[in-house]
Protein backbone atom coordinates (compact mmCIF):
# COMPACT_ATOMS: atom_id res chain seq x y z
CA UNK A 1 0.00 0.00 0.00
CA UNK A 2 2.46 2.28 0.84
CA UNK A 3 4.18 1.58 -2.59
CA UNK A 4 1.15 2.53 -4.42
CA UNK A 5 0.87 5.22 -2.22
CA UNK A 6 4.39 6.90 -3.09
CA UNK A 7 4.15 5.98 -6.59
CA UNK A 8 0.66 8.03 -6.90
CA UNK A 9 2.44 11.14 -5.43
CA UNK A 10 5.54 10.85 -7.17
CA UNK A 11 3.19 10.13 -10.58
CA UNK A 12 1.50 13.95 -9.27
CA UNK A 13 4.75 15.46 -9.08
CA UNK A 14 6.52 14.61 -12.36
CA UNK A 15 2.84 15.26 -14.31
CA UNK A 16 3.74 19.17 -13.18
CA UNK A 17 7.09 19.46 -14.21
CA UNK A 18 7.49 21.60 -16.89
CA UNK A 19 7.76 20.52 -20.28
CA UNK A 20 8.64 23.96 -22.37
CA UNK A 21 12.49 24.32 -22.77
CA UNK A 22 14.35 25.65 -20.12
CA UNK A 23 15.94 29.26 -20.34
CA UNK A 24 19.84 29.43 -21.04
CA UNK A 25 20.40 26.61 -23.10
CA UNK A 26 18.08 24.18 -22.03
CA UNK A 27 16.82 21.30 -24.81
CA UNK A 28 13.07 20.95 -25.73
CA UNK A 29 11.61 17.98 -24.54
CA UNK A 30 11.90 16.70 -28.14
CA UNK A 31 15.31 16.74 -27.81
CA UNK A 32 15.79 15.07 -24.82
CA UNK A 33 13.52 12.28 -25.66
CA UNK A 34 15.58 12.10 -29.08
CA UNK A 35 18.70 11.87 -26.86
CA UNK A 36 17.22 9.37 -24.66
CA UNK A 37 16.00 7.25 -27.42
CA UNK A 38 19.37 7.47 -29.04
CA UNK A 39 21.33 6.39 -25.93
CA UNK A 40 19.10 3.55 -25.00
CA UNK A 41 19.82 1.67 -28.74
CA UNK A 42 23.55 2.43 -28.37
CA UNK A 43 23.38 0.05 -24.93
CA UNK A 44 20.64 -2.38 -26.49
CA UNK A 45 21.87 -5.72 -27.27
CA UNK A 46 20.89 -7.13 -30.22
CA UNK A 47 18.33 -10.09 -30.77
CA UNK A 48 19.38 -13.69 -29.61
CA UNK A 49 20.29 -16.23 -32.46
CA UNK A 50 17.56 -18.95 -31.30
CA UNK A 51 18.86 -21.78 -33.46
CA UNK A 52 22.10 -21.53 -32.69
CA UNK A 53 20.55 -21.49 -28.78
CA UNK A 54 18.30 -24.59 -29.73
CA UNK A 55 21.81 -26.15 -31.81
CA UNK A 56 23.84 -25.70 -28.23
CA UNK A 57 21.10 -26.33 -25.70
CA UNK A 58 18.86 -29.07 -27.63
CA UNK A 59 15.48 -29.80 -26.06
CA UNK A 60 14.70 -33.23 -24.62
CA UNK A 61 13.35 -34.92 -22.02
CA UNK A 62 16.00 -34.84 -19.54
CA UNK A 63 16.93 -31.41 -20.02
CA UNK A 64 13.61 -29.59 -19.83
CA UNK A 65 15.78 -26.35 -18.78
CA UNK A 66 16.37 -26.31 -22.38
CA UNK A 67 12.91 -25.83 -22.82
CA UNK A 68 12.43 -23.12 -20.61
CA UNK A 69 15.81 -21.12 -21.82
CA UNK A 70 14.47 -21.26 -25.69
CA UNK A 71 10.75 -19.87 -24.75
CA UNK A 72 12.42 -17.07 -21.96
CA UNK A 73 14.96 -15.64 -25.44
CA UNK A 74 12.13 -15.92 -27.38
CA UNK A 75 9.92 -13.88 -25.29
CA UNK A 76 13.32 -11.10 -24.69
CA UNK A 77 13.52 -11.02 -28.26
CA UNK A 78 10.25 -10.01 -28.49
CA UNK A 79 10.57 -7.28 -25.95
CA UNK A 80 13.94 -6.13 -27.74
CA UNK A 81 11.94 -6.25 -31.01
CA UNK A 82 9.05 -3.72 -29.68
CA UNK A 83 11.62 -1.37 -28.03
CA UNK A 84 14.28 -1.21 -30.80
CA UNK A 85 10.97 -0.58 -33.52
CA UNK A 86 9.23 2.25 -31.15
CA UNK A 87 12.68 3.89 -30.28
CA UNK A 88 13.67 3.94 -34.13
CA UNK A 89 10.10 5.21 -35.02
CA UNK A 90 10.19 7.90 -31.87
CA UNK A 91 13.76 9.35 -33.55
CA UNK A 92 12.37 9.79 -36.75
CA UNK A 93 9.26 11.18 -35.70
CA UNK A 94 11.31 13.49 -33.24
CA UNK A 95 13.30 14.75 -36.59
CA UNK A 96 10.25 15.56 -38.53
CA UNK A 97 10.94 12.21 -40.70
CA UNK A 98 7.64 10.51 -39.67
CA UNK A 99 4.11 11.42 -38.41
CA UNK A 100 4.57 11.20 -34.08
CA UNK A 101 1.62 8.79 -33.20
CA UNK A 102 0.00 8.43 -30.31
CA UNK A 103 1.88 5.66 -29.05
CA UNK A 104 4.87 7.14 -30.10
CA UNK A 105 4.17 10.27 -28.08
CA UNK A 106 3.59 8.25 -24.90
CA UNK A 107 6.83 6.50 -24.99
CA UNK A 108 8.55 10.05 -25.53
CA UNK A 109 6.56 11.14 -22.18
CA UNK A 110 7.47 8.41 -20.60
CA UNK A 111 11.06 8.55 -21.42
CA UNK A 112 11.31 12.37 -21.08
CA UNK A 113 9.97 11.27 -17.28
CA UNK A 114 12.10 8.53 -16.74
CA UNK A 115 9.27 5.97 -16.97
CA UNK A 116 8.96 2.46 -18.67
CA UNK A 117 6.65 3.46 -21.68
CA UNK A 118 3.91 1.44 -21.63
CA UNK A 119 4.15 -0.19 -25.01
CA UNK A 120 7.33 -1.91 -23.48
CA UNK A 121 5.33 -3.06 -20.56
CA UNK A 122 3.06 -5.02 -22.01
CA UNK A 123 5.89 -7.26 -23.26
CA UNK A 124 8.38 -6.94 -20.57
CA UNK A 125 8.81 -8.77 -17.27
CA UNK A 126 7.49 -7.67 -14.42
CA UNK A 127 9.25 -5.31 -12.68
CA UNK A 128 9.47 -2.20 -10.01
CA UNK A 129 12.73 -1.09 -10.92
CA UNK A 130 12.17 2.36 -13.07
CA UNK A 131 13.84 3.30 -16.31
CA UNK A 132 17.28 4.74 -15.02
Amino acid sequence: KDLQETAALLDGLMSTQSRDAVGGGGKSPEQVMGDVAEDILERLPPNFDLEAVERQYPQDYFNSMNTVLVQELGRFNGLLTIIRSSLLNLGKAVKGLALMSRELDFVGRALFDGKIPSMWLKKSFPSLKPLG
